[in-house]
């Protein structure tokens, strides 16, 4: 089954970690316990503005993935709290839609782990200069036999953002 993120990384998908790459095909559910964390006082504003989780420091994220040829969405519950997101293909790259923030990033793999550097951000469909747009760390790899993952996004002038990360199990939903 061809998904978008092997259209994207090609011959690179087949590298990927078994639990990474099972977490992106087909259907899926994702679940575990992890943390998350705002930054400073203008980083919780930013964050309540656009729609980033609270922080906490343990949580029950469950995330539902539906991954095609075209598009995947993932559906994160953080407790009670919802982030959706649409990720679509454009080129080589992959382009995470959250509400307003459009997020350009390019997708590589080594040594089974999955990295997301970004390459540009929109809001409301208005391009942000580098300069002022978002850093972003991603990262999903396997340990033992647990899908770990990690997210820090920053902003130049603020510091960081929001990060959350944790381990969680990897269902493919029939």
């Amino acid at each position: 089954m061809s998904n978008l993120f092997e259209e994207c990384l090609g011959d690179k998908f087949n590298k990927l970690a078994p639990l990474v790459r099972q977490a992106h095909t087909g259907s899926t559910r994702l679940v575990g316990d992890v943390i998350v964390e705002r930054g400073n006082l203008m980083a919780q504003l930013i964050c309540t503005l656009f729609g980033m989780p609270p922080s906490t420091p343990k949580c029950r994220l469950v995330v539902l993935g539906q991954h095609t040829a075209d598009n995947m969405t993932w559906n994160r519950h953080f407790d009670n709290y919802a982030m959706n997101s649409l990720f679509v293909k454009d080129g080589d790259y992959v382009v995470e839609r959250l509400g307003p923030i459009h997020m350009k990033m390019a997708l590589d793999v080594a040594d089974g782990i999955l990295t997301y550097a970004l390459a540009k951000t929109r809001v409301f469909g208005i391009p942000i200069p580098a300069f002022f747009s978002p850093r972003v760390t991603a990262v999903e790899q396997q340990v033992e036999n647990k899908y770990r993952f990690s997210v820090i996004v920053a902003m130049p002038l603020i510091g960081k953002l929001v990060s959350y990360q944790g381990d969680m199990q990897v269902e493919t939903i029939a």
